[in-house]
């Protein structure tokens, strides 16, 4: 299969995870105000629309500036990445671009807004994982196929090296 028309169907995936991520956060955005939850299974699973500047989990550590042009650096690695793959590693692109279109997302966010829109909101009581969006689902869900794919990778050719 040739390099352009193996990443046809991954560029879809990527596409439809910017689109959701969008439509998402612009409906959080319109329909509810900063800092609102909204129950969606009790307590367990609200929409809680908050502004996130910073990275992952609210960690901060510089200011907007900084946090864009990682954004764009880690387009740039997963886009670079992406080519480097072989055209039989369907899986890999997958992941490569569940990250990018996550990554991508989050960017627009920061570079209209200068922080991230997030809104979904799980946990129970004061236990509650830090908000998220559909941009950081595709991240994480990138990155856990990524690795799977990479640790599967290793121990095929690590089962195949002549042992010595």
């Amino acid at each position: 299969m040739s390099g352009l028309k193996a990443l046809a169907k991954p560029a879809v995936v990527c596409a439809g995870i910017l689109i959701l991520d969008q439509i998402t956060k612009i409906a959080v955005q319109q329909g509810m105000a900063l800092h609102q939850s909204y129950p969606l299974l009790g307590e367990v699973v609200q929409l809680t629309y908050i502004r996130n500047p910073g990275a992952a989990f609210g960690i901060t550590l510089g200011g907007r500036w900084f946090y864009l042009v990682l954004s764009v650096i880690a387009c740039a690695v997963m886009i670079y990445y992406l080519f480097r793959l072989p055209p039989v590693e369907r899986w890999g692109r997958y992941a490569v671009m569940s990250i990018l279109g996550g990554a991508i997302g989050n960017l627009i966010d920061r570079a209209a807004y200068g922080a991230v829109t997030d809104f979904i909101d799980i946990g129970v009581g004061a236990y509650r994982w830090p908000v998220f969006n559909v941009a950081d689902s595709a991240i994480t869900i990138g990155i856990i196929l990524l690795f799977t794919r990479l640790s599967a990778i290793n121990r095929i050719l690590n089962d195949e090296a002549p042992s010595g």
